[in-house]
């Protein structure tokens, strides 16, 4: 176990022992800063001599594996567990209730409408700047606003959420060891070939769904227009199902679909039993699903080309065949910290090093705010503006307008109180809070009543009142 060392401005230094850094920190020449892992920093100079360190990376969509070595030894082994699947699941949700708040709005309107007298059958508005009329029933559209969006991204949430995790693990290593060259394992899959290792040449552009119009057609047209279940064509009203939900990962995969009719598919959404059931006669249509793999392929040029700006081009490429060769030979397991070792390391691994495990946590979570508390500005006692910048219906001036009208140096006279957020409880801990209970250091994650849960902990009977905090979410959590 090593502790790791940052000079007096901050800096990543070699790492160091521990006998060496309770030396520094009796005798006052060092402070702490941080404990899993280790760090500590110096409160006098030094010469900030430093060794060569390379840095490998195992990317991946569910986990990250990282490998630190020198030339000597290795310094820094560590698998993140991401929440990529989590973001997936908060955009569904958002859009499911996106979609009733417009319906809600919509039947607000249309009530108003009625009793107004003003509502109709059928009308064609014409927007400014759309090319297309556009056929309203009822009552007349609200404002489109399609056409003032703009994404500078190109990136879903998900891959992009999972890509600034890459980053953010990347600089989290960087302030604590001072890297000189990152090794990444380049991740490129060809789904087509993962589905049929057959295909060549023109075979790409013969895909499964060559003809149809889209996912229900061939979907469809592959089941003959018949109900799997009951084998009813004929005067039934047919459904394309999920045979793996959406929410739990499935995708518009032709493996994933199943033609039901209006009855048997009201039947299988009924109870969870009814759906594991249809899941376990007709999973076995060669279901894989390619989304881990499709959003790896998605963030890796961006994710290579960050590196390259954050190192000055002191990045090399590896490839997962060249790992797997490696952990043939030396006889190793596969895993994604080893996968990370095996791009930094010419030489077997003797001895298994001391692996830090992380998980990432979700830092702002709004369902846990009961109230924002404005920041407000005062002068003689009385308040004069609220926050920096206006909100949406805020009457008062904001700092930015107050500035405006009577000049910057008003800033000199007034008194500031800061804005807070007011919590739905008490002491409410938030998963990935470090707390301490009893005399050990735990990670929430979640809690019940006044009973909370702890990381590697299988039951949630930890009491709220006999925990302290000693820090807040920090987004990546060390669980060790």
């Amino acid at each position: 176990m090593l502790v790791f060392v940052l000079n007096k401005h901050g800096r990543p230094l070699m790492p160091c022992k521990p006998r060496k850094a309770r030396i520094l920190l009796k005798e006052g020449k060092a402070k702490i800063v941080q404990h899993e892992p280790f760090t500590i920093q110096l409160k006098y100079g030094s010469w900030g001599i430093t060794q060569d360190i390379k840095l490998g990376i195992d990317p991946g969509a569910k986990h990250i594996g990282v490998c630190a070595k020198s030339d000597k030894e290795i310094l820094f082994v560590a698998e993140i567990e991401l929440r990529s699947r989590e973001v997936t699941k908060n955009m569904q949700n958002r859009a499911m209730h996106r979609v009733a708040r417009k319906r809600h709005k919509r039947d607000k309107r249309q009530r108003r409408a009625k009793q107004a007298g003003t509502i109709f059958t059928e009308k064609q508005y014409q927007f400014p700047g759309y090319e297309k009329t556009i056929t309203a029933k009822l009552i007349k559209p609200a404002l489109c606003k399609f056409l003032n969006r703009k994404n500078d991204r190109h990136l879903t949430p998900t891959a992009n959420h999972m890509l600034e995790s890459h980053k953010n693990i990347v600089r989290k290593i960087k302030k604590i060891l001072p890297i000189t060259e990152v090794v990444l394992e380049y991740c490129s899959f060809d789904i087509h070939k993962l589905k049929n290792p057959e295909v060549s040449g023109i075979g790409y552009q013969n895909g499964t769904m060559k003809g149809s119009t889209n996912f229900t057609d061939y979907i469809l047209t592959r089941d003959k227009h018949t109900c799997q279940k009951c084998k009813k064509k004929k005067n039934v009203k047919l459904q394309v199902h999920h045979i793996r939900k959406r929410s739990d990962g499935g995708t518009d995969v032709p493996s994933n679909g199943l033609t039901l009719c209006e009855k048997c598919h009201e039947w299988t959404h009924k109870n969870e039993k009814n759906y594991l059931w249809i899941q376990k006669k007709f999973g076995s249509l060669d279901n894989r699903f390619f989304q881990p793999t499709s959003l790896l392929n998605i963030i890796m040029p961006g994710f290579t080309k960050w590196l390259h700006e954050e190192f000055n081009q002191a990045v090399s490429l590896t490839f997962g065949y060249e790992n797997k060769d490696k952990r043939r030979k030396w006889n190793l397991d596969k895993r994604h910290w080893i996968d990370a070792f095996c791009c930094v390391s010419e030489e077997s691994l003797l001895v298994e090093p001391n692996v830090y495990q992380y998980k990432q946590f979700r830092r702002h979570n709004r369902a846990n705010i009961h109230a924002q508390i404005e920041r407000n500005y005062y002068l003689d006692r009385k308040k004069v503006a609220t926050n920096r910048n206006s909100r949406t219906g805020q009457v008062l001036d904001s700092l930015k307008d107050l500035v405006t009208k009577q000049g910057i140096f008003i800033l000199n006279k007034l008194t500031a109180k800061k804005g807070y957020r007011r919590y739905r409880s008490i002491k409410l801990f938030n998963m990935g809070d470090i707390v301490l209970f009893g005399k050990k250091r735990q990670v929430v994650k979640g809690y019940t009543g006044t009973l909370l849960g702890f990381i590697n902990q299988p039951k949630y009977s930890f009491p709220m009142k006999q925990t302290d905090l000693i820090l807040k979410n920090q987004g990546i959590v060390c669980t060790n």
